[in-house]
C-alpha cells in the first residue's frame, strides 16, 4: 500500500489589520479557503493539525479552540494539536493556558488527538 500525504499549509499574515487582530491569527475563514483550494484540485482532507503554543508562543483562546474543532467536525476531520510546550507558560496572569484535554465536551472527542510528552514540560527529554 503507498500513501501520500501531503501537508497543506495555511496561509497567516505577520501584519496586523483590520481582519487580522494580532499577528499569525488563525480563522475558521482562512481554514475554509485552504480546504476549498485543496477540494478544487480533487484532493481529500483528513485532518487538521495545529500546534496550540509553538512555535509562535501563541496559545488559542477556548472560543478559538472550539472554532476550529467545530470546523473539523462539519467536514469530518480528525484533530491533531501539538500542545507539547502547554506546561512552559511562565506568567498565568497575562495568559490563560487553555488544552483541549481540559474540556469535558469536545465537539468530535473521537477524532481529536493531543500530542503532548515530558521533554519539553518536565525537561525529561531523555526518558523514553
Amino acid at each position: 500500500m503507498n500513501v501520500k500525504i501531503e501537508p497543506v499549509h495555511v496561509h497567516l499574515d505577520s501584519k496586523i489589520t483590520e481582519v487580522n487582530t494580532h499577528p499569525f491569527q488563525l480563522t475558521v475563514d482562512k481554514l475554509e479557503k485552504a480546504l476549498l483550494q485543496v477540494s478544487l484540485k480533487g484532493r481529500k482532507t483528513k485532518s487538521l493539525v495545529f500546534m496550540n503554543h509553538n512555535p509562535l508562543g501563541d496559545i488559542y483562546s477556548w472560543d478559538s479552540l472550539k472554532e476550529y474543532l467545530e470546523f473539523a467536525k462539519r467536514y469530518n476531520l480528525h484533530v491533531i494539536t501539538d500542545e507539547i510546550y502547554m506546561a512552559t507558560v511562565f506568567d498565568e496572569s497575562i495568559i490563560t493556558v487553555h488544552s483541549v484535554l481540559s474540556r469535558k465536551h469536545l465537539p468530535d472527542p473521537n477524532r481529536t488527538c493531543v500530542i503532548w510528552g515530558t521533554g519539553k514540560g518536565l525537561e525529561i527529554s531523555g526518558l523514553h
